[in-house]
């Protein structure tokens, strides 16, 4: 009986440290023209703050002169942190080769870096 009491009292004091979130937003331009692009299908994979070993899945497409915008984006917890990817895949955009880019990002608002498009 005394050794099921403490494997319990262990459990009951343990608590996984918070998720970390930022809001990011960035830009996607045409490497030929060096314009921002709209109706861009922009993927991003972060963290699932609810399941920490899994990834999600979220999709934003690109307006005003190419700018997207996630909301939310988990990036690690209290003890670690990781990067997020995101990109932009052929076949949701069928005139541009996909692209991929793996971004640190931190803070509660975070720009991430241009996503430039080559035309196939």
């Amino acid at each position: 009986m005394r050794s099921m009491v403490i494997p319990l009292a262990l459990l009951i004091g343990c608590q996984e440290p918070n998720p970390v979130f930022t809001n990011i937003v960035g830009i996607t331009k045409d490497t030929l023209t060096m314009e921002g692009i709209d109706s861009i299908i922009v993927i991003l994979r972060d963290i699932d703050p609810v399941d920490r070993v899994n990834w999600r899945l979220r999709k934003d497409t690109t307006e005003n002169e190419g700018w997207f915008r996630f909301d939310s984006v988990c990036y690690g917890d209290e003890n670690s942190v990781t990067y997020i990817i995101i990109g932009v895949d052929s076949s949701d955009n069928k005139k541009y080769q996909t692209r991929q880019y793996n971004v640190t990002v931190s803070g509660p608002i975070d720009t991430v870096p241009t996503i430039w498009l080559v035309r196939k």
